[in-house]
């Protein structure tokens, strides 16, 4: 499958749904995008925004593992989690964040992971 083609910014991760859709963490676009399907030339049949306004996000994770309920996110400086029911394109409700204050730009301070 073909990731690029002007639609991302700065991918950073796919994990797969139990479902087998794709989320995408876009730390350019503070984006987490959910790729379906494959085309005929290879790419993604469907590219949607499930989630948008978030701080440089790279982590997913679902939880529980099967059947999952949340779609976990590691941003910047915080996790966020987004309600999620298998299949959903678009978070099921607004983002509660979890962890708070995480010290995050490393390539501003000098730091990293």
């Amino acid at each position: 499958m073909v990731l690029s083609g002007g639609t991302f910014t700065m991918p950073r991760l796919i994990r797969t749904a139990p479902n087998g859709d794709l989320f995408l963490s876009d730390s350019g676009a503070g984006t987490l995008f959910v790729l379906r399907g494959v085309a005929p030339k290879g790419k993604a049949a469907q590219v949607e925004k499930f989630a948008t306004g978030l701080d440089h996000p790279f982590g997913i994770a679902f939880y529980p593992a099967e059947n999952p309920k949340y779609v976990y996110v590691g941003n910047a400086t915080t996790i966020q989690r987004f309600p999620y029911h298998s299949g959903d394109l678009h978070a099921a409700g607004p983002a509660e964040t979890i962890v708070h204050d995480i010290p995050g730009y490393a390539q501003l301070t000098g730091g990293g992971h």
